[in-house]
C-alpha cells in the first residue's frame, strides 16, 4: 500500500530521466499557475469601480477549472491534462457566444496552463507506451 501512495508522487520508477524532469517541470509550473491565480483572486483591484458580476465569476471559473486540472494531474496525469486542455477552448467558445467578441490577452492564460498540461500528457504517454 505504501508503494502505491509513493508511486504517484515520485512517478513510475521505470520512467526515463527526461519523463521525470518533464513531470516535475509541469508540476512546478502548475503550482506557479495556482499561486498566480490565487493572487489574482485574493488581491483587490484598486481600479475596479463596480462589483464583479455573476457572468464574470462564471467566466473566471473556467480558468479555475483549468488550473484545478493541473493540480489533479499530479495524481492522475491524463485526466488532469485532458481536463485542462478541454476547458480552455470551451471557455473561449462560451466567451465568444456570450460577448460576441474575443480578446487576444486571453492567450496569456493559455500560455500559463496549456504547456504544463501538454507536459503531463506527454509524461503519461511515455510511461504507458508499450516498449
Amino acid at each position: 500500500m505504501k508503494g502505491q501512495k509513493e508511486n504517484w508522487i515520485f512517478g513510475n520508477k521505470n520512467s526515463s530521466v527526461l519523463v521525470k524532469i518533464l513531470r516535475w517541470v509541469a508540476r512546478i509550473w502548475g503550482l506557479f499557475a495556482l499561486i498566480l491565480a490565487l493572487l489574482v483572486v485574493f488581491t483587490p483591484d484598486p481600479y475596479q469601480v463596480r462589483p464583479i458580476t455573476a457572468m464574470e465569476v462564471f467566466m473566471l471559473s473556467f480558468w479555475g477549472v483549468a488550473i484545478l486540472g493541473l493540480i489533479l494531474a499530479w495524481r492522475w496525469e491524463r485526466f488532469g491534462a485532458v481536463l485542462t486542455l478541454i476547458t480552455m477552448p470551451v471557455r473561449e467558445v462560451v466567451y465568444f457566444l456570450l460577448h460576441r467578441g474575443w480578446t487576444i490577452n486571453f492567450l496569456l492564460i493559455w500560455a500559463l496552463v496549456i504547456p504544463p498540461a501538454l507536459m503531463f500528457l506527454f509524461a503519461w504517454y511515455k510511461d504507458h507506451q508499450k516498449s
